[in-house]
């Protein structure tokens, strides 16, 4: 099965959507959502769109169905919560309906100076949560040369328990790996693998975004010869 890495650095990644220091202040984001952890009683969360190109400032925020969630390191703008948090228009939430996803959370937002579109924040359980240890396969690697030291067949870590059992017991100097990722289920969206820069989309998944004329993103191929290879029941 092929899949789709999101390419956040072209032209779509003009404009950005941000909240303010005083939101955090307000509603403690960073303390209330997290990869293994949902927001609990979410309320709308007021955000703006912010670019830095100079000729973009004093302009009309451009209309996409993806946007990035970041900050600018400034005085004013707070931090993401968590690097899988996507936001999202109305358009691109209704297409996901029908595909397959991780455990998940939507939560309103209102984007200040962008009122003619509905807006949310997609909220997927962190990979490892949907991840099936027993069908993955693990290796120790020497940290310096990348050699393997040891090999585990599938079946060998039945559990993320036992995954941080055998992480504890590791000679100093190496570090263990997820080799090949098995999931649970069949997804459509996984929100990253161990080599992943980002969220990853099926073929299916990417071809709908695009023929639904959805904005935000470009595709990019992810290669299982040089990331971790995906594995789906």
């Amino acid at each position: 099965m092929r899949l789709y890495s999101l390419r956040k650095y072209n032209e779509h990644g003009k404009w950005n959507v941000m909240y303010t220091l005083r939101t955090e202040f307000e509603l403690r984001l960073q303390d209330k959502i997290s990869g293994h952890k949902f927001w609990e009683n979410p309320t709308t969360i007021p955000m703006e769109l912010v670019t830095r190109d100079k000729e973009l400032i004093n302009s009309e925020p451009w209309a996409q169905d993806l946007y990035g969630w970041t900050s600018y390191l400034s005085k004013q703008w707070a931090d993401c919560p968590h690097s899988s948090l996507l936001v999202i228009s109305e358009r691109f939430l209704n297409l996901l309906k029908n595909f397959n996803l991780p455990d998940h959370r939507i939560y309103e937002i209102d984007i200040l100076n962008k009122k003619n579109m509905n807006y949310f924040i997609f909220h997927p359980i962190w990979y490892t949560s949907e991840v099936d240890y027993a069908g993955s396969e693990y290796a120790i690697r020497d940290e310096e040369t990348n050699e393997i030291v040891k090999w585990f067949d599938k079946g060998t870590i039945p559990s993320e328990e036992e995954f941080d059992n055998e992480y504890d017991k590791i000679p100093e100097g190496t570090e263990l790996e997820i080799e090949k990722i098995a999931f649970r289920k069949p997804l459509d969206f996984i929100p990253r693998t161990p080599t992943s820069l980002g969220c990853l989309f099926t073929e299916r998944l990417k071809n709908a975004f695009e023929e639904n004329g959805l904005t935000g993103t470009s595709f990019y191929e992810y290669n299982p010869e040089k990331n971790t290879p995906v594995i789906f029941p």
